[in-house]
């Protein structure tokens, strides 16, 4: 005789998602999209988060840029140091958006011509997150 499968999902899961677990690497990818306010240009198009993301990176060049002044870098106005704290800021950028990245495209099957309406809630949200 076979056995059956007694696993169930969450009950706080859509129907859809229960076919496709999402990998927990991307639960904080998940939550921050989820908590930010969602501010739309179009019906579809959500900019909220962007312009949150583009605040947060701002502000952590500003601060590599202080950073590489008190550790003896030239002042503000040079273009060195301002370049240097730029590229400080996008290592931390790639560094954060790999791994999201990868879990997200090694977690769905690959369909050139797939819409994104069509896969689960969740992944969506990474997509918009990542």
């Amino acid at each position: 005789m076979c056995k059956k499968n007694d696993q169930t999902a969450p009950t706080n899961m859509t129907t859809h998602e229960e076919k496709v677990p999402y990998p927990t690497i991307l639960l904080p990818w998940i939550r921050a999209y989820r908590s930010t306010p969602k501010l739309y240009i179009t019906r579809e198009i959500d900019i909220g988060f962007s312009i949150l993301c583009a605040f947060l990176f701002t502000i952590l060049r500003i601060s590599y840029r202080h950073l590489l002044v008190s550790l003896g870098w030239p002042s503000s106005p040079d273009p060195d140091t301002l370049f240097v704290s730029a590229c400080m800021a996008s290592f931390c950028h790639s560094s954060i958006i790999l791994p999201g990245l990868a879990a997200a495209l090694l977690s769905q099957p690959y369909r050139p011509c797939g819409k994104l309406s069509d896969s689960p809630p969740w992944y969506r949200d990474v997509t918009h997150a990542i």
